[in-house]
């Protein structure tokens, strides 16, 4: 860690050309976790002298630079203690250069990174305390931290989880520039405790540290707590579970702008942009109509359809974009501007995104919105037949955007896989330019006695709370390809009921929607704000034509 190995590198270096770790030859693996057998000053030993040398004691030879990335010293010493090793890499000593503080507690944490000499991790983070006063800080404070792992949330092992004191410095804490002043590892079950602290206001926030340096980095997720804690003397808190997401604390940037044709204008970002929350508009000399082309899902790429360019002309852009993340960015007019084409628009509009409700049904056959590259002209609606083989699909055509059409069925789905056409030759864009190919969408519908229904009750530990719970069902077991997730939503907590699920394994994923946007919100860090509230259940098994009732789910 970079705080720590300035002061230990010269000692890392001699230990790293005096003994090669590495697995024995011959005989099984060692899977046996390490563990820390004792320390000096014991756990919970008081008025211990200010001068005193630290020690750790482990069952096994240890890797030595693995278990200096994991060891956690707080309240940070400065300058940081010389690191000895001893006992052929079965101990090391702390030994500081400056007396410890009078009447403070010190907590000495060696995290699950720590690693015996043939790889193996500690199993859970080993904490001890002792202090140079009279008495022990006795706050406690126990979470645990999940990630997302093939659609499903698992334990986050490894994480580093850090612990912010409110009330010694004012300010949001950036764990990008601020150091935690106490800090562990997450275990193999995700969980993590901090003991021996004084009362006091606390945030926690954990992030995935690829780079050891104890700081969040670009590219690493983090985890928002869904509320900060408040400690009384000896009391201990639970945290509630904390959820790993991407961390994305820049706003987007606008690479590039091009005229493709005559009523065409591509904006390039850095990174992908929410294309529903782009606003622009268009002036000098003269304004232009400008329609954003919104897309379902996040693009680097956006599309503006304007009224017709006139050649030779210069425009000015007045735009503004946001991320997935909530990072939003302005460009002022001065700042974006483009030349007029004069290139016709001959382009043929193609679907550049197909959503199928529910791509395995049961007895009724879902909608199916297909989001096109352009804005569409007048649709005669009733001339886009759909047909499974020869047959043809009953149902209505609707157009709820400018490049957006949405089919419901009204039959029903029929049995087994079945792949539905849809000929786009009646689509015209807003040009006159007839749509390209045709659409291809594979259904398969689940026979209803091998299906079976969830129900139960949902709360909320914030009485104040506001927004719907919104309860997903993930499949613990997953084909190739396959994205089914069913749920429902209700509008305060109460009972709640997800019916005609495929017989298997699940585990439900709940929250309060409090920003009204369908997605759970992982919470930012500066200026903060909260995670929104969510629960995660145990293993739920659905067995068909059963209801499985009695769910509990409890928000926090």
């Amino acid at each position: 860690m970079v705080r720590k190995f300035a002061a230990a590198a010269a000692l890392t270096i001699v230990f790293a050309a005096c003994a090669q770790v590495g697995a024995p030859s011959g005989g099984p693996p060692d899977a046996t976790p390490p563990r820390v057998t004792g320390s000096s000053p014991h756990d919970s030993a008081t008025s211990v002298d200010r001068r005193t040398e630290v020690t750790v004691r482990f069952s096994e030879r240890m890797n030595p630079e693995s278990v200096e990335r994991a060891l956690f010293i707080t309240p940070y010493p400065d300058p940081y203690p010389d690191v000895r090793w001893r006992d052929g890499d079965r101990g090391v000593a702390l030994v500081f250069r400056r007396p410890l503080d009078a009447d403070r507690t010190y907590v000495i944490t060696v995290g699950t990174g720590a690693r015996d000499a043939h790889g193996v991790a500690l199993a859970a983070a080993h904490t001890f305390a002792f202090a140079t006063g009279p008495r022990l800080d006795s706050g406690r404070i126990e979470g645990t931290v999940w990630q997302d792992q093939r659609g499903a949330l698992m334990p986050a092992m490894g994480t580093t989880v850090g612990v912010y004191p409110l009330d010694r410095s004012p300010g949001d804490p950036n764990p990008a520039k601020n150091y935690a002043s106490y800090e562990t590892q997450a275990g193999s079950d995700g969980g993590f405790s901090f003991a021996y602290l004084a009362p006091g206001r606390y945030r926690v926030i954990a992030w995935a540290d690829r780079d050891g340096d104890e700081l969040l980095g670009a590219g690493e997720a983090i985890a928002v707590p869904t509320r900060d804690v408040t400690l009384a003397e000896g009391e201990p808190a639970q945290l509630p579970r904390m959820r790993l997401a991407a961390s994305d604390r820049e706003p987007p940037e606008l690479v590039a702008i091009r005229t493709v044709d005559c009523f065409h204008v591509e904006l390039r970002f850095g990174e992908p942009v929410a294309t529903a929350s782009v606003q622009a508009a268009v002036a000098a000399p003269e304004t232009l109509a400008a329609q954003v082309i919104a897309l379902p899902e996040p693009s680097n790429t956006v599309m503006l359809r304007t009224s017709e360019q006139r050649s030779g002309r210069s425009y000015h852009l007045s735009l503004r974009a946001t991320d997935p993340a909530g990072n939003a960015a302005t460009w002022a007019p001065d700042t974006t501007l483009f030349d007029a084409a004069s290139t016709p628009d001959t382009s043929r509009p193609r679907v550049a995104a197909t959503v199928v409700a529910e791509p395995i049904v049961t007895a009724r056959p879902p909608s199916i919105a297909l989001w096109f590259d352009d804005v569409l002209g007048a649709v005669p609606l009733d001339s886009l037949p759909v047909r499974d083989d020869a047959a043809r699909v009953e149902g209505r055509w609707e157009q709820p955007g400018p490049n957006r059409l949405v089919f419901t069925p009204t039959g029903a789905a029929p049995p087994g896989r079945s792949v539905w056409h849809i000929p786009l030759a009646a689509v015209r864009d807003a040009s006159g330019n007839r749509g390209r190919d045709s659409v291809r969408v594979t259904l398969t519908r689940v026979p209803p006695d091998s299906l079976g229904d969830l129900a139960g009750t949902i709360e909320d530990a914030d009485s104040a709370g506001s927004g719907r719970a919104i309860i997903r069902a993930q499949p613990l077991q997953r084909g190739a390809g396959e994205t089914f997730e069913a749920g429902t939503s209700v509008a305060a907590p109460g009972r709640w009921e997800i019916t005609e699920l495929p017989a298997g394994q699940y585990r439900l994923f709940a929250w309060r929607d409090s920003d009204g946007d369908a997605a759970w919100s992982p919470g930012r860090v500066v200026p903060f704000r909260p995670a929104e509230r969510w629960a995660l259940s145990d293993t739920v098994t659905v067995r068909p034509r059963w209801t499985v009732s009695g769910v509990g789910l409890r928000l926090e």
